[in-house]
């Protein structure tokens, strides 16, 4: 499966991408971007599976910064929830969310646990993007009885 990230920060690019590319394609959307609520009905029109994106924290935060909303490792669960509930909330009718970096967050079991629980009680699945060797999120899928896939290849990404 190939999964295109970022959509809804550029209107050329997620109107682009929604026109152009094959439903088989799997769309992912940034919650901080515009419309995008109308974006995600245009895709679904189009026949893609559509994803959201969650802002989690790499290693070099706050020097690179996913954005507002970001869950990070400092953060308690309830904030992190709070912040996972907002991105969740931007939209609806996606299968599940990916991570947006989060090399550091993925890493760490008492952060990731807690939003691993709340996809697993909404029913969605997690998409890891598989940017890093440290993710716990299989096991953690595994363990909250979230679906799982992750990416084994990236190109043109921002390592984190």
């Amino acid at each position: 499966a190939i999964v295109i990230g970022g959509l809804a920060v550029s209107q050329t690019g997620t109107q682009a991408a929604i026109a152009k590319l094959p439903a088989e394609v799997t769309l992912g959307f940034a919650p901080q971007g515009n419309s995008i609520g109308r974006w995600m009905q245009a895709a679904r029109q189009s026949g893609h599976e559509i994803v959201m994106q969650v802002p989690l924290e790499p290693f070099d935060y706050p020097n690179v910064n996913p954005g507002r909303n970001t869950l990070t490792v400092a953060a308690t669960a309830d904030e992190n929830l709070k912040n996972l509930r907002w991105a969740l909330s931007r939209t609806t009718n996606y299968t599940g969310v990916m991570n947006y970096m989060g090399a550091r967050f993925s890493a760490d079991a008492a952060a990731m646990g807690p939003l691993m629980a709340e996809l697993g009680r909404r029913g969605l699945a997690y998409v890891d993007d598989g940017s890093s060797a440290r993710s716990l999120a299989p096991d953690l899928a595994l363990k909250n009885g979230v679906p799982f896939v992750a990416g084994d290849a990236s190109i043109d990404a921002m390592r984190d």
